[in-house]
């Protein structure tokens, strides 16, 4: 009886190492994908790292806002990466690991696929907080009349959104890193308290903003501001975040309070 059960046993563990076996071996090209799209990076090879994403990810970004943001990660200081899940189903697939960086940092990313003819293409990648941009060679705080001009330009055009409660106009002028993780509809319904109400911001602006701390660049390079418009009955407050694309601050977030 014992070899019996025994025999079961190593049956049982062999099957499952075969499928262990199987499953390796039907998602390593991702892997092998993942490592070529790196090492174009870390080599400064970004337009050929972007003509190797796949076409839906061309279509939703730019070469030059892909180019300008990729530039200041630090997947430039790339080594090699490591895999603690990879799955694919269907024409999908998707690695979730670390990056292992020149300096002996690690980043987190995780990257999606989709099947274009035989060849398995990047469709997105996001990276944790850390390491998400470059800690050199960061742009300086703009001056204090551009940031003026950026939180109004920010508030009113928020405003324009909840008017009209309709938010196409205010997602195609944020950043396309926040497009990537968003839509209109979803913008909407993170303000519907606003538009259910009717409130309208646009008075705020008849005051100056005042920043209730130093507006600064982190680490990441995301441009903080933080502070509120001395209005009445209560201070319109705002928490607005920045990337630089192409050339420009664009919107990677806001949050206001009244």
């Amino acid at each position: 009886m014992k070899r019996s059960v025994l025999a079961v046993v190593a049956v049982v563990v062999a099957i499952l190492a075969l499928a262990v076996v199987i499953a390796f071996s039907l998602t390593s090209e991702l892997p092998n994908e993942a490592d070529a799209f790196l090492s174009l990076i870390e080599q400064g090879r970004y337009e050929e790292a972007y003509q190797s994403t796949a076409e839906a990810f061309r279509h939703e970004t730019s070469e030059g806002v892909f180019v300008s943001f990729i530039s200041r990660t630090l997947l430039t200081d790339y080594v090699r990466a490591s895999w603690s899940s990879r799955t694919i189903e269907h024409r999908t697939g998707r690695l979730d690991g670390t990056v292992r960086t020149k300096g002996g940092g690690e980043i987190p990313l995780t990257l999606q696929f989709v099947k274009e003819g035989e060849a398995w293409k990047i469709l997105s990648l996001e990276m944790g907080d850390v390491g998400f941009v470059r800690t050199d060679g960061l742009l300086p705080v703009p001056s204090g009349d551009e940031l003026i001009r950026l939180t109004n330009d920010a508030i009113r055009l928020l405003a324009d959104a909840i008017n009209g409660r309709n938010f196409d106009t205010f997602f195609g002028e944020i950043s396309q890193w926040w497009r990537n993780q968003t839509t209109p509809l979803e913008l909407h319904q993170s303000f519907a308290l606003f538009t259910a109400q009717s409130i309208d911001l646009l008075p705020a602006l008849e005051e100056n903003p005042i920043y209730s701390q130093p507006p600064v660049v982190d680490a990441r390079g995301v441009l903080l501001l933080d502070g509120y418009y001395p209005v009445e009955p209560k201070p319109l407050t705002f928490s607005l975040k920045y990337i630089h694309e192409e050339a420009e601050w664009k919107l990677l977030g806001v949050n206001v309070r009244l």
